[in-house]
């Protein structure tokens, strides 16, 4: 365990040392790759796990109502606040899209937007997960897995994910991590759609 600990952390000192060396290599490059390397090694687990892989293939349309209720009610929560706060609907939208996944909205909008927009980003989205394991018990007794998994949004498929299978089960965990899944793939291409409006 000290072993794998004492890698690690020599390991993120020599690559920053070479992002620092190396002015060409930019830190949102190196977002860019590492998200997409992440998005691989996931789908690549799921392909070669044949338990899971046919698990995923036994989910019917109903895994996809928490994401598709967390995407229209999302959007349209932003579109309308965008109104009542007085601020640019580009900016609401490119706020909430985020779907709780604040370490991302907030430096994306802080270059794209500013830093109101990127400070609103990274705490209206911290919130978004924050309420979503207070929430939780009140959410699962009272309206099912679905309303939990749609209130994490992106983060449903991790920081969220333990509160989801307390309140309302285990079996809940791959209809979370899938709903987690799309939201964050969705988030990464819709903040700097609105953004760039």
């Amino acid at each position: 365990m000290i072993k794998e600990a004492i890698i690690s952390l020599l390991v993120g000192f020599l690559i920053g040392r070479l992002i620092h060396l190396n002015n060409t290599l930019l830190i949102e490059d190196l977002e860019t790759l590492v998200l997409y390397g992440l998005i691989f090694i996931v789908g690549l687990g799921i392909s070669i796990d044949e338990s899971l892989s046919k698990k995923f293939r036994e989910l019917s349309l109903k895994t996809l109502i928490a994401p598709i209720s967390s995407i229209i009610g999302t959007l349209t929560f932003g579109f309308l606040m965008s109104y009542v706060l007085g601020i640019q609907p580009k900016v609401a939208l490119s706020i909430v899209a985020g779907f709780g996944w604040y370490t991302f909205a907030g430096p994306v909008l802080f270059k794209l937007l500013g830093i109101e927009a990127g400070i609103l980003g990274f705490l209206s989205n911290l919130f978004r997960e924050l309420f979503t394991m207070i929430l939780s018990p009140i959410l699962g007794k009272k309206f099912g897995a679905s309303a939990i998994i749609a209130s994490g949004g992106a983060t449903s498929m991790d920081t969220t994910l333990p509160f989801i299978i307390r309140y309302s089960g285990i079996e809940n965990s791959l209809p979370s991590i899938i709903s987690g899944t799309l939201l964050t793939l969705l988030a990464a291409l819709l903040v700097p759609f609105f953004a760039s409006f």
